[in-house]
């Protein structure tokens, strides 16, 4: 499962007390995934893909949200369920960090499967 500490973001429930780190224990983890992977703002993609999978997590039912772009995973949030609320909240991560990054991005195109 890909988590680090910091930008690892759910919706409620789940994620309450528990930490995680994709890159180890290491106090410096990037507090944001789009940052650690995209170093200048103009090469944020204009092309992206919005996705949920189905997962559990400590033995519950959760759904990871994930914006991806040219093979590349730049955003992933958990949520409880598979609502608008929820999913909404979770997508909400990538949205911030990409505008503290370049505070005018806007995608030009975002694909998704009918949620």
């Amino acid at each position: 499962m890909i988590a680090y500490r910091q930008g690892w973001r759910g919706s409620g429930k789940l994620l309450q007390n528990h930490e995680f780190s994709l890159l180890g224990d290491s106090a410096s983890a990037p507090a944001s995934l789009l940052n650690a992977t995209v170093k200048d703002p103009d090469l944020l993609p204009g092309h992206l893909l919005a996705d949920e999978k189905h997962t559990r997590f400590h033995g519950e039912k959760a759904y990871v949200a994930t914006i991806v772009a040219k093979e590349c995973i730049l955003g992933v949030g958990l949520a409880d369920t598979a609502g608008t609320e929820d999913l909404t909240q979770s997508y909400a991560h990538f949205k911030e960090e990409a505008l503290n990054l370049k505070p005018d991005y806007q995608p030009k195109t975002v694909n998704t499967d009918g949620w």
